[in-house]
């Protein structure tokens, strides 16, 4: 009896030290989860939120006057990349446009961690039909792309690009 209790407190002992050294996998807490900021130049609240935030003076421009030659074609073929994701993102989403028009043009401005992680997005959609609930839909569909997709290029620092681009509709 005396041999089976030891035994028994053993093998209790052994449990409980194997669970408090198994790693327990935490959720990231919201300081690890990147916090996306969208900004709908429509919107006079989000135009004044993203005016006050000065990002262009924290962010150069990913394609400026100074690049090389040599890393244009990196440059221009992730930006290709970045905005054909999303285009295919919002295919899968089943995003319609609410419009008849063919062509949707947005000018927009991205603004990027040193890892190619988007961290802001400004965008004005230029065709005048799109309505506000649309324009509001669309942001949270960028948001949550953000949230698993980059643009495949790296800096020493954050950056920028901004552009003109049409999706089909």
């Amino acid at each position: 009896m005396k041999s089976t209790t030891i035994l028994m407190l053993s093998f209790l002992f052994v449990c409980i030290s194997c669970q408090q050294n198994t790693p327990v996998k935490k959720e990231p807490s919201p300081k690890e989860t990147p916090s996306i900021q969208v900004f709908n130049f429509d919107n006079e609240t989000d135009r004044a939120a993203y005016q006050a935030l000065k990002l262009d003076s924290s962010h150069p421009n990913l394609l400026n006057p100074q690049i090389a030659p040599e890393m244009y074609t990196e440059v221009s073929s992730s930006w290709s990349e970045l905005h054909q994701n999303i285009g295919t993102y919002l295919n899968e989403k089943e995003f319609s446009w609410g419009v008849k028009d063919s062509t949707i043009t947005i000018v927009q401005k991205f603004y990027f961690t040193p890892e190619g992680q988007i961290k802001s997005y400004f965008f004005n959609i230029r065709n005048k039909n799109v309505t506000d609930s649309i324009k509001q839909q669309f942001g949270k569909y960028i948001a949550d792309f953000a949230k698993d997709h980059r643009i495949m290029i790296t800096r020493e620092t954050p950056f920028a690009q901004c552009g003109k681009t049409r999706y089909l509709n």
